[in-house]
C-alpha cells in the first residue's frame, strides 16, 4: 500500500516517491554517461532531505536475457497481493501509456550500476528561492563525479 500511494510519478507531481518525511527523485542514464539531466526546477528542491537513486542501463538485443518491460511489470503484478492493489499499479502505469504491447520486449536492458544520492544541504541543485521569479521553467544536468560525497 505504501509504495503505490507514495509512488506519485504519474501523476506528474514533482518528486517520483514521497511518504512520510522523505522522497526520492529516481532517473535512469545510459551506461557510461557521466550526468544525469534534471528535468525541472522542483525535481530537487525541497526544505525536506530527500534522495536522487541513478540507474544506469545498457540497451542489449533482444535476444539477451535482461529486462524487459512486459517481464518486468508482470513480475511486480505477482507481487501485489490484493486486486485493488494492483488495479492501482496499472492505473498508474496507464497514465504513462504503457499498455502490455509486444513491442516493448524488443527493449532489453542490462542493469549495470544503481546509485543512491542524498540531497541535503550543499547538494548542486537548483532552488526556487535562488531563481528569478521571470524564470518559469529549467532543466539542468549534474556531474556525477562531482556528487560523490553525497553516496549513500
Amino acid at each position: 500500500d505504501a509504495a503505490l500511494e507514495s509512488w506519485t510519478g504519474p501523476e506528474h507531481t514533482h518528486k517520483d516517491y514521497s511518504m512520510n518525511s522523505c522522497w526520492y527523485e529516481i532517473k535512469t542514464i545510459s551506461s557510461g554517461k557521466e550526468s544525469v539531466r534534471i528535468s525541472s526546477l522542483e525535481q530537487l528542491d525541497s526544505d525536506i532531505d530527500g534522495s536522487l537513486i541513478v540507474y544506469s542501463l545498457e540497451r542489449m538485443s533482444p535476444s539477451f536475457n535482461g529486462i524487459k518491460l512486459n517481464d518486468l511489470v508482470a513480475q511486480i503484478i505477482d507481487l501485489i497481493p490484493i486486486a485493488i492493489q494492483r488495479d492501482l499499479f496499472l492505473a498508474k502505469l496507464e497514465l504513462y501509456g504503457y499498455d502490455f504491447s509486444p513491442e516493448y520486449d524488443n527493449f532489453v536492458f542490462a542493469v549495470t550500476d544503481c546509485v543512491s544520492y542524498k540531497v541535503i544541504e550543499g547538494f548542486p541543485r537548483l532552488v526556487r528561492r535562488d531563481i528569478p521569479i521571470s524564470v518559469s521553467r529549467i532543466q539542468y544536468e549534474i556531474i556525477l563525479s562531482e556528487i560523490e560525497t553525497f553516496k549513500v
